[in-house]
């Protein structure tokens, strides 16, 4: 057969495939009802891997991985035809987050956890030069204060040495505040001591836990020293240099030491060299720029076979790539989880809004947590 006849037949195969296509999403219509009815999940994973095995039986093992992959989007295709029928197009929870976007907006009081010298302050100092500092003892203090005089609060969220820190994403659900920003920092730790101080007259040192816990080999290497986990990395320095005590050290930044008056007995003692922490900017008000591409939602789903692949199946269904995931406890329930996760988009794309009006739908609680522009570049 010449090339013409070749494609001749190719386009009659289509034609058939396209009809058979059609009509078996038509038997899935069928199917959705049934498990609407029923109250059964969208996916049967088992019923998946049994018509997988017998698609490939008996094929020319050229072709295992091509059908593997022809029929694995094809369940993906009809799972989302019966989400659809399941949940419909409904995006009334997106249509009133986006009437209610607020503009970015000049702040006069921005909140951060710490004193001069934290990292914290230095990312406080970056973003916000002309605003008013407002100091706070704790992460949760930070929040606090978006509800009176703080337009902005400054927390870490992230680091890439010692991941995720849990006690921010339980914070965020809780006080319902919305991410608006951004802002990644190189983190160097360093021993710091009153004047004077060597090393071998460290007895006992004071740091965050995310400190102590990035300079774990450094410490692991001086046993004998009590390990002290305090409010702050740069309270750390302020206590220390309050006791003039050389036996006492903190581990914190140069700017801490600057800030001070210690000494830099040790410089450099993080673990990881290219230790980062991801800083966020929040806000009591959901704000979204146009230039947006990235998102944060908090969700909980039911403590059910396949719930968590039908929610990401709905992210990949619509082409979003998840960027992280992160689970919580759920106090009062074990083993049960509520979920953080973070994706490539905005609310200002159709596609986006309405993968987030099913998941929505399909979550047991659900919410956005932001919308902002990327400051992390794989």
């Amino acid at each position: 057969m010449n090339i013409k006849e070749l494609r001749d037949n190719i386009n009659g195969i289509d034609v058939q495939l396209r009809d058979l296509f059609l009509k078996r999403m038509e038997l899935s219509r069928g199917i959705a009802e049934y498990k609407r009815e029923n109250n059964l999940p969208i996916r049967d994973s088992a019923r998946e891997q049994e018509i997988l095995k017998a698609a490939v039986k008996g094929q020319p093992e050229e072709f295992t991985g091509d059908l593997t992959a022809f029929f694995t989007k094809l369940f993906q295709i009809s799972r989302g035809y019966q989400s659809r029928l399941f949940w419909g197009e409904d995006t009334s929870y997106m249509d009133e987050l986006l009437e209610n976007i607020s503009p970015a907006r000049e702040p006069g009081v921005v909140a951060y956890q710490g004193v001069k010298g934290s990292y914290g302050e230095q990312v406080f100092s970056e973003l916000f030069p002309k605003a008013r500092a407002r100091e706070c003892a704790s992460f949760e203090e930070v929040l606090k204060s978006l509800q009176g005089e703080a337009d902005y609060g400054i927390l870490p969220i992230e680091n890439s040495s010692t991941g995720g820190i849990s006690e921010v994403y339980d914070l965020l659900r809780k006080y319902g505040a919305y991410i608006v920003r951004e802002h990644v920092i190189k983190v160097e730790q360093n021993l710091l001591g009153v004047p004077g101080a060597h090393i071998q007259d460290i007895k006992e040192v004071y740091s965050h836990n995310e400190g102590l816990s990035q300079s774990r080999d450094f410490l692991a290497e001086h046993p004998l020293w009590k390990q002290i986990p305090y409010y702050n990395t740069a309270v750390s320095a302020q206590y220390v240099a309050q006791t003039g005590d050389p036996s006492k050290a903190a581990i914190a930044s140069l700017r801490a030491a600057e800030q001070y008056g210690l000494e830099v007995l040790a410089r450099g003692i993080n673990f990881n060299k290219n230790n980062n922490t991801r800083f966020i900017v929040v806000s009591s008000r959901f704000e979204a720029a146009e230039d947006a591409d990235k998102m944060s939602v908090y969700l909980s789903l039911a403590h059910a076979s396949g719930a968590l692949a039908q929610m990401l199946d709905i992210f990949s269904e619509a082409g979003i790539n998840l960027t992280k995931i992160e689970s919580r406890p759920i106090y009062n329930k074990s083993w049960e989880y509520y979920f953080y996760i973070d994706f490539e988009g905005s609310v200002h794309e159709e596609r986006v809004r309405k993968a987030l009006a099913r998941a929505e739908k399909q979550a047991d609680y659900f919410e956005v947590l932001g919308n902002y522009k990327s400051a992390v570049r794989i």
